[in-house]
Order: C-alpha cells, then sequence, then structure tokens
C-alpha cells in the first residue's frame, strides 16, 4: 500500500493494489475520515463490491479516459454492482474533494507508480509483475515439488490411460513429471515417483512442446464464462467459429476450444443472422468482437488445414500461434492484454474495414436489452463511418494489424 497526500488539502490517497489490500478495504473502519482508498486494475471490468462490515462509503468508479461511470453512496452490508471500470474510489460520504480533481491526481499517480493502464491516454492496457523481496524461495521450491507429487500419485500404475485425459491436464503432469526429474538430484524424492515420472515423459515424447502449451492455454472455460448474447443481450451460448477438422490431433486440436474460436449469441440471435448457414457471417463477427487474436486463429487454421504451419514454430516464445500470425512480440502483437477478453467492437484498433456479408442495420431489432446498450449497436455504428458499407470483395472484416 502507497499512500499520497492530495496537495492542498487534509486527504491522502492510499493505493490499494495487493490482494490482501483490496480485499480488506476499509473493513471494521468506523469512518475513512479523510483517507481516500484506490483500487487500481490493469484492465477494464465490471465489478462487485460488497460493504460488509464497512461504514457509509461514497463509491467512485472511474473509465480508463478518468471519467466517472459511477458516484453513489452505500451503507454497510450491500452488494454494490459497478459498471465497467478501471479504478474504484472509496471516500467517507461527507469528502469534499472535487472529481475532475480527483480524477487528474489518479491519472498522474497511475503514471508515477506504475499501475499500468489505468488511465493511460493512449487506452491501452497493461500489466506489470514483481517478485516480493521477502519470499522464501527455497519454500516455494519444496510447495510446488510436493504439488508435483500430488498431481502424479492419482496416476500410479495407470500410464497408459493418459491418452483418454485432456491435453491441458496432460500437460499439467507433464509439467509435474519433468520438475521432480530436474530436482531429483537436489531433493530427496520417492523413487517410485521418479520411476513414474520417467514413464510419464516417455509416454508424451511425440508431442512434448504442444502439450506442454495447452496446460497453460488449453483448459476448458466455456462453462464457466457468463455468455451475453452479442446482438440481445440475453443469456446465449458460445458458438464456435471453426470446427474440429476431422483427424486432428487432440494435442493440436485444443485450440479450437480458445476463446478466440467463439462468439456468444443465443439461438434465435444465431438463426436470425445466418450463424449457421453464411461461414461469411461467422468470421465478420469473430473478428471485430476478438480482433487480432481472431485474425491469428484464422491464419493459424487455414495454415494447419494447409500442413503449411512453420517447421521453426518456437511454441515457447509464442505458443498460441507462430510469430509471423500475430506480430513481432507476444507483448504487443496478438498475445497484448487488449486482445485477452472481449471488447465492444468499437474500441477494436481495426486496420481494414469491410462490411461482408452481414447487413448490421437490417438484420432486425433484437428482444431483450434496447438494441443501443447492445454491442450490436456498436458494430452497426462503426459499419456506418466512413469506410464501411458494402464490400465489392464481400470479404468478411479483418481486425487487428496485419501481421
Amino acid at each position: 500500500m502507497q499512500t499520497f497526500p492530495v496537495p492542498d488539502t487534509q486527504y491522502s490517497i492510499k493505493i490499494l493494489t495487493a490482494p490482501l489490500h483490496k480485499a480488506f478495504g476499509a473493513i471494521f473502519r468506523r469512518t475513512l475520515g479523510t483517507d481516500v482508498l484506490l483500487f487500481a486494475y490493469p484492465h477494464a471490468a465490471r465489478r462487485v463490491f460488497y460493504t460488509h462490515f464497512c461504514p457509509p462509503l461514497r463509491i467512485v468508479a472511474l473509465a480508463q479516459d478518468g471519467s466517472v461511470v459511477y458516484d453513489q453512496v452505500s451503507g454497510p452490508g450491500q452488494l454494490v454492482r459497478l459498471p465497467e471500470c478501471t479504478a474504484v474510489v472509496e471516500t467517507d460520504p461527507d469528502c469534499t474533494l472535487d472529481l475532475a480533481a480527483l480524477a487528474s491526481i489518479l491519472r498522474r499517480l497511475a503514471a508515477s507508480v506504475g499501475l499500468g493502464g489505468s488511465f493511460s491516454p493512449e487506452g491501452v492496457n497493461a500489466s506489470s509483475g514483481s517478485w516480493s523481496g521477502d519470499a522464501n524461495l527455497d519454500s516455494l521450491i519444496y510447495r510446488m515439488l510436493e504439488t508435483a507429487l500430488i498431481d502424479l500419485r492419482e496416476f500410479k500404475g495407470r500410464v497408459a490411460a493418459l491418452k483418454t485425459l485432456p491435453p491441458y491436464l496432460r500437460g499439467t503432469l507433464l509439467n509435474a513429471a519433468g520438475l521432480l526429474l530436474d530436482y531429483a538430484d537436489l531433493v530427496q524424492l520417492p523413487q517410485a515417483a521418479l520411476d513414474l515420472a520417467g514413464e510419464i515423459l516417455a509416454a508424451e515424447t511425440d508431442c512434448h512442446a504442444e502439450l506442454v502449451v495447452a496446460s497453460a492455454a488449453g483448459e476448458d472455460w466455456a462453462s464457466d464464462v457468463r455468455a451475453d448474447c452479442l446482438r440481445c443481450g440475453q443469456a446465449a451460448s458460445w458458438r464456435r467459429v471453426f470446427t474440429t477438422p476431422a483427424g486432428m490431433p487432440c494435442e493440436s486440436a485444443w485450440r479450437y476450444n480458445r476463446p478466440e474460436n467463439r462468439v456468444p449469441l443465443c439461438s434465435r440471435c444465431a438463426d436470425k443472422v445466418g450463424w449457421r448457414a453464411e461461414a461469411g457471417v461467422r468470421l465478420y463477427l469473430a473478428g471485430l468482437v476478438w480482433g487480432a487474436r481472431f485474425t491469428a486463429l484464422e491464419r493459424w487454421h487455414q495454415a494447419a488445414l494447409a500442413n503449411q504451419l512453420p517447421q521453426d514454430w518456437d511454441r515457447e516464445a509464442y505458443p498460441l500461434w507462430p510469430a509471423e500470425f500475430g506480430g513481432e512480440t507476444w507483448e504487443t502483437g496478438s498475445g497484448a492484454l487488449q486482445y485477452a477478453v472481449p471488447q465492444p467492437p468499437q474500441r477494436l484498433a481495426l486496420t481494414l474495414l469491410e462490411a461482408g456479408p452481414l447487413d448490421l442495420h437490417r438484420s432486425g431489432q433484437p428482444r431483450g436489452r434496447s438494441q443501443a446498450a447492445t454491442p450490436w449497436a456498436c458494430l452497426a455504428a462503426y459499419a456506418s463511418q466512413p469506410g464501411g458499407g458494402s464490400s465489392p470483395s464481400g470479404r468478411p472484416i479483418q481486425a487487428g494489424f496485419a501481421a
């Protein structure tokens, strides 16, 4: 926690970045008095605050550009749902700080203490990591070895069943086996565990690289992430853009389960826009929702079908797709944080706009929320701008950057 006085006032801003500090916040305090609590986040998202055991609070949510998107006083024991924001400020209800001045101060603090994407004038999110000087490295290593032993213990005598597991789980076991063998000469480990680790490595010899990548990027996620229909805003399902080609090994096919290959649409809206019948519609919407990440996935898909993936593909540095498909560096290319979650389409960095086969204005008025409150309206507004409209080539939109 860092504390900064507000010039010419009695107030001080406490920046909460550690998870523990954010969890406690104003809990058990009778009043915030002259303290202003700032909860800073590396990217914009909707958030929920619970004022359990807190005094009455004025809660202010700030967007990426520092504008106020929520400002209300909440009593103790309330569940406060906040719109998309990158920072949340809690003050005493009687705080006299001017919001415009406060936002300006927070912008300067964000730049001075390295809060990454908070209030970035370019609107580009970034996150940073650090290693605590108090961390005991020996304890961390022993804990990792303990976790690896627990992971492998369940598969003693069942190595033949590895091929029936999801790729991400096979990759997790492969990582655990490699860790144990790496430390076999430094730490006394059970010989049975080392033998099992060797069996697992031998059984997965042909696909080490893909399984290790899958352990970090191939976990099932769709059942845990809520899908709101892109068109009407109602409950929806995550619909696939590309289907898994017949005969593709599961060690590589897990990429088709990635978020970049899904678009949230309900059944009614899927029928209305021709999702199942029109491949161009699927490409068009996925490109708008996912931007550069879908562009890179599409290039990988086409290369995989043609058996033309680069032979020198460095999966350790570029785990999802080759460097030439997604930008020169993973951090600034399609792997950058701004492409990691679905974004309102008008915020995507589009380098080419061709309206493609989907007429956003003539697809009918969706049910549910008003059309102005859904991403669909953003798509229609973007297509109306100069450069939009019908494309003589009929080519679906390509979003993001040209790799």
